[in-house]
């Protein structure tokens, strides 16, 4: 199973990881797809998707319109 969207970088999620990556794994979760809600909170998204290989992350494709990224096809 996976969770397709979740936003671990928000508390007090953020502050509970270990946690909440274990209670997820006990339940049969194999994957956190955690999306960043903003461009200053993609660097705590790349912090999470080191702690553990259940956890891809990205950004939300919205922040492209929003911060006007250029974003190479």
């Amino acid at each position: 199973m996976i969770d397709s969207h979740c936003h671990l970088d928000h508390e007090p999620l953020f502050s509970d990881l270990s946690n909440i990556i274990k209670r997820s794994k006990d339940v049969g979760i194999q994957k956190l797809l955690t999306i960043s809600t903003s461009f200053e909170s993609f660097s705590k998204i790349q912090e999470i998707v080191n702690k553990d290989e259940c956890m891809p992350g990205i950004g939300n494709p919205t922040l492209r319109l929003k911060t006007r990224i250029k974003v190479r096809d």
